[in-house]
């Protein structure tokens, strides 16, 4: 670029929220995590004492680290579902339109 100026990206967030959908239920001092999006799902397990809050959901948007990976531009956004512990990271890769190309998930 010859100057400065910002770009506007879609965001990444709501892209995110969208797609994927999240339920944290307590059982019997278990914390049960169930991500889910196109077809696929992740469940994670964790003691109830693992961490004083949980949220209801698994939560986008604390933090979120761009990059260019492969002359792409990416965000690399971790799921919390309390505030010390995340068990995701979605990595949302966009298009030469700065638009939303492909949303993954890893765990």
């Amino acid at each position: 670029m010859e100057d400065l100026n910002e770009i506007n990206l879609q965001d990444p967030i709501e892209a995110i929220n969208k797609k994927i959908t999240s339920t944290i239920a307590k059982n019997e001092g278990n914390v049960e995590v169930t991500i889910k999006w196109d077809g696929s799902v992740i469940e994670k397990r964790y003691n109830e004492s693992d961490a004083g809050i949980w949220f209801d959901k698994v939560t986008f948007g604390l933090i979120i680290k761009y990059e260019i990976i492969a002359n792409k531009i990416t965000a690399s956004v971790p799921g919390a579902v309390s505030p010390s512990e995340f068990p995701v990271t979605v990595l949302v890769e966009y298009g030469p339109d700065l638009e939303v190309d492909t949303i993954s998930i890893h765990d």
